[in-house]
């Protein structure tokens, strides 16, 4: 019996030792499974959110209230693929931090906080653009979130979410862990009190994710049963209905499908990101593979969100067609220069959807 519990704790030992070893040992063809896909998603990431913020700051008809905030969700993914580069470092060497002293320190909290603000401001967006919705379905004579209140909102997410994070800023230090390798710890309890680190990964689950969850949860149930009761008009009543009527019934379906899409999306991204907090947060081990899991599905989700609005939405990529078309080197290029040619016919003998006036609720 005695010798079965040595054993055990033995196993416990070395299971401990593996996991906080992970990715150290792995072949150099693992390592490069790990990274490659990385670099794309990197690359993707840059040129897409980029894109996005080009578009909706070039083109005077997209600077509407929710383009403003999938901008701002555009910059938060920006700022989560910069710590990109730390995480490809980590599938490749362990956790083990690269920079000592002072430098590394200074490092070691302001990447980490800028990454960890940067996935609150995306989550509190994601509500944002979600009441923004409701509003534009369940009240669209009124305009409730203006650009004055989107300005107001869009500063109180960074300020909330800088305020959330600071705990994090404080209580991160570089130093040697229990196995004698230089890191980036983060030890709230040493900072603040013994059980911080717990209550901190707690509330991080519920008010990060559970809430807001919850709340997005909300809202979408509202705007389908108020779409519901008014009866989205079929195709036999469009074409009853007059040409503005019509435009608006069409774009106000395909906003609402994009953002849906882009919600779902986030949350399948993020879920298993939070799990797992909780679960460090009871110092419960997980594998390696749940690890990069975690972290990979995480950063997909800024790769993929600009990757579904040029997909979704016709007037971000008539929009990326009229820069690039405006573009000295693209200019040569027939295809292009037919695009934008199309986008200026007279509307006597045809015009695209994306060149009509849009409604401040309605465009996307």
């Amino acid at each position: 019996m005695s010798l079965a519990n040595e054993t055990f704790n033995q196993t416990q030992r070395n299971q401990s030792v593996i996991n906080d070893e992970c990715f150290v040992y792995d072949s150099a063809a693992v390592k490069m499974l790990r990274i490659i896909p990385y670099c794309v998603l990197l690359i993707v990431s840059l040129l897409g959110n980029s894109v996005i913020i080009a578009v909706v700051w070039k083109e005077q008809r997209m600077r509407k209230t929710v383009n403003f905030f999938i901008v701002n969700m555009c910059v938060a993914d920006l700022l989560i693929t910069l710590y990109m580069p730390r995480v490809m470092s980590v599938w490749y060497s362990g956790y083990q931090w690269q920079v000592r002293g002072t430098l590394g320190l200074i490092f070691c909290k302001f990447a980490v906080f800028t990454h960890q603000t940067a996935i609150c401001a995306s989550i509190f967006t994601v509500v944002a653009i979600s009441c923004d919705r409701f509003f534009a379905v369940v009240l669209p004579l009124k305009t409730v979130i203006t650009k004055t209140v989107c300005k107001i909102i869009l500063a109180m997410i960074w300020i909330l979410s800088v305020a959330i994070r600071l705990p994090m800023l404080y209580g991160l230090e570089t130093g040697y862990d229990r196995y004698g390798k230089w890191g980036c710890l983060l030890s709230l309890d040493d900072a603040f009190y013994k059980g911080a680190e717990k209550a901190y990964y707690k509330f991080t689950l519920i008010g990060l994710f559970a809430v807001p969850l919850s709340v997005t949860v909300v809202l979408y149930a509202g705007i389908l049963i108020s779409l519901k009761l008014r009866k989205i008009p079929g195709e036999e009543v469009l074409r009853n209905m007059g040409r503005q009527q019509r435009r608006d019934a069409v774009i106000k379906r395909k906003v609402l499908r994009m953002v849906l899409i882009v919600v779902a999306v986030f949350v399948l991204c993020w879920i298993l990101y939070f799990v797992q907090l909780i679960l460090f947060s009871y110092k419960i081990q997980v594998s390696c593979d749940v690890q990069f899991l975690r972290l990979f599905l995480a950063h997909l989700n800024s790769a993929i969100n600009p990757c579904l609005y040029l997909l979704l939405n016709e007037n971000f990529r008539g929009g990326v067609r009229n820069i690039l078309s405006r573009s000295p080197l693209c200019k040569c290029i027939p295809s292009l220069a037919m695009g934008n040619l199309r986008q200026r016919v007279s509307p006597s003998i045809g015009i695209t959807l994306s060149m009509y006036p849009q409604d401040e609720d309605e465009q996307p």
